[in-house]
Parts: structure tokens; C-alpha cells; sequence
């Protein structure tokens, strides 16, 4: 998972992962996304209702670039792998 590595064509997947949406809405996200880290689990968790994204700690770049991808392409739309 990289913002300016990755396809164009993944971002949806990214705000479906973390909204539950598929596009913005013309007013915005009531509440706003937030963020937040987390060090007791692998793979990010989404809360789709409250639009939080709790992202893990990795050692290594590599291997939380894996398992966000993995995470993502793997449970569209619930935010849990």
C-alpha cells in the first residue's frame, strides 16, 4: 500500500476499507475520518460507523505494506481481515 506507488484504481478500496463508502459524500464524512495507531494486532481495523482507521506498528516497511494490502483486499467494506 502506497499513495504514490500504488494504482489510481485502489484508493476506492482504501476509503471502502475505512468509510464503508465508496466515494465521498457531496457534504463530507459526519464524523470526520480519524486515525490512530495501534500495537496489539497485525492487520489495521476500521470502525465504518465512527470513520476511524486504526492502523498497527510494524518493524518494517515491508511487512506493514503487506499486510495493509492484504487487509484491504481482503474484506471489502467490513474493515477487518
Amino acid at each position: 500500500l502506497s499513495l504514490t506507488e500504488g494504482p489510481l484504481h485502489f484508493y476506492p478500496h482504501i476509503l471502502v476499507f475505512f468509510t464503508g463508502c465508496d466515494s465521498i459524500p457531496a457534504l463530507g464524512f459526519s464524523p470526520k475520518p480519524s486515525l490512530e495507531f495501534i500495537n496489539h494486532s497485525r492487520f489495521p481495523v476500521a470502525n465504518t460507523c465512527d470513520n476511524i482507521l486504526r492502523i498497527p506498528l510494524h518493524a518494517s516497511y515491508t511487512a506493514f505494506k503487506h499486510d495493509m494490502d492484504f487487509a484491504i483486499r481482503n474484506s471489502p467494506g467490513f474493515g477487518r481481515a
